[in-house]
């Protein structure tokens, strides 16, 4: 099952999305390197200049023109803890860091499915921020939209796919 086939299901069985905003994508990436910080930076500005042509084409587009290139200001992240980061964008909102987006149930089967084949192991984890801003103190990030006033990306990288990640807020 790919991630916009659960997002789907989900969006059918319950209203808990409506306030969710923002996409989550998957990207083959087998056969291509990965051993070098340029080498996956070079993908993930790969996967980046995807989406922004994808919203730029879509005319259904909720109010988002593309995204930026980021290059070398991506930060990597220890596994377990990127791993959290990506669980509370998925339930917390960015601009109202306790404010719940969606269920524990539906965060929950959101993050399972994309944490599917990535492991402490096998795994790089970027985001624009420096430090995951629901700790509430000292961290900064690179806008990853200028249409929005919170954006948060994590994106995750193995030998074999590279999945994207981005949330938007509000205040």
């Amino acid at each position: 099952m790919k991630i916009e086939n659960l997002l789907n299901q989900i969006r059918k069985e319950t209203d808990d999305f409506d306030h969710f905003f923002g996409n989550s994508f998957q990207i083959n990436i087998a056969y291509s390197p990965i051993e070098t910080f340029s080498q996956r930076i070079k993908l993930i500005d790969k996967a980046t200049e995807i989406e922004h042509q994808r919203l730029l084409n879509d005319e259904d587009s909720w109010a988002i023109d593309g995204l930026n290139k980021l290059g070398n200001k991506w930060i990597e992240f220890d596994f377990e803890y990127g791993k959290e980061m990506l669980f509370n964008a998925i339930q917390y909102d960015l601009a109202y860091s306790k404010s719940k987006k969606i269920s524990v149930y539906n965060a929950k089967a959101l993050h399972n499915l994309i944490m599917t084949d990535y492991t402490k192991e096998n795994t790089y984890i970027y985001s624009n921020y420096n430090k995951s801003p629901w700790e509430r103190k000292g961290y900064s990030g690179n806008n990853l939209t200028n249409d929005w006033t919170f954006d948060i990306g994590i994106v995750l990288i193995n030998s074999n796919k590279l999945t994207f990640n981005y949330f938007l807020s509000e205040d």
